[in-house]
């Protein structure tokens, strides 16, 4: 949790600075960007793996992932919400990000709300219920053939 902490600070002090200058301003916004990126590539991407991986979550896996998310998404919403604000310098006003930096904090900021649904859901799932994987239907080949009756190939048919 202290990291969390630190974190939070260091993200929100970096892309929160009020300067006077619209490209000091612009930097400011930058390095809060490309810290909230590293740490939720960091963070995100360990999850993201084990969830591919493991297909029933634990009880403890569920909590940890959103304890661990939900202040990724906070600033992440945070600062998505400060790359549309602009900065004011001679009398016109500058936008703080440019559109690919937007983009690339709303993408972080949706991966990061992914892994927090999950989690909820890893928590709040019923566990009595067991889930079997049944043995695949099987396959026919089957002719194709025209309407008037020419035979084209073969295809294959069964339920997929």
């Amino acid at each position: 949790m202290q990291l969390s902490g630190a974190l939070v600070a260091v993200v929100l002090a970096g892309s929160l600075v009020s300067s006077r200058s619209a490209e000091a301003c612009h930097i400011g916004t930058e390095l809060g960007i490309v810290l909230f990126g590293i740490a939720e590539v960091g963070i995100n991407a360990p999850l993201t793996v084990h969830d591919a991986i493991i297909s029933e979550s634990s009880l403890p896996y569920g909590i940890t992932e959103t304890a661990v998310t939900a202040p990724g998404v906070l600033i992440g919403a945070l600062l998505a919400r400060h790359t549309y604000t602009t900065c004011e310098e001679g009398g016109q006003d500058y936008p703080v990000a440019t559109r690919g930096e937007r983009m690339f904090t709303f993408g972080m900021l949706g991966w990061s709300a992914a892994l927090l649904a999950h989690g909820i859901y890893t928590i709040a799932r019923d566990r009595s219920v067991t889930v079997t994987v049944s043995t695949p239907p099987p396959v026919i080949v089957v002719p194709i053939t025209s309407e008037d009756g020419e035979m084209l190939g073969f295809g294959v048919g069964g339920r997929f």
